[in-house]
């Protein structure tokens, strides 16, 4: 999952309760990252397959045990991309 405005914007609507709002946006500090992350993992390995003409590769970027990792360490990520209590994205 990475954060853009896009998924900010159609997942933010003013009948939403805000207790939902709240649970969505720690949901994606843990599994979510930032464009930029995801870019530069992953425009090396589409390239890759480009240079080596084989077609039906599959890539995964966040794994189950990653995500399992990530869940058992949410505590680390509060805030980290989006803040909590606005639904700000931060910088």
């Amino acid at each position: 999952m990475v954060i853009t405005d896009l998924l900010m914007h159609a997942t933010t609507t003013e009948e939403r309760d805000p207790k939902e709002l709240k649970r969505r946006n720690k949901i994606f500090n843990i599994l979510a990252e930032k464009p930029s992350t995801v870019a530069s993992w992953l425009v090396p390995k589409v390239l890759s397959v480009s240079y080596d003409g084989s077609s039906g590769t599959y890539q995964k970027y966040l794994t189950t045990m990653g995500a399992l990792f990530r869940f058992t360490t949410f505590w680390c990520r509060r805030n980290r991309l989006i803040d909590e209590e606005t639904g700000t994205i931060k910088s």
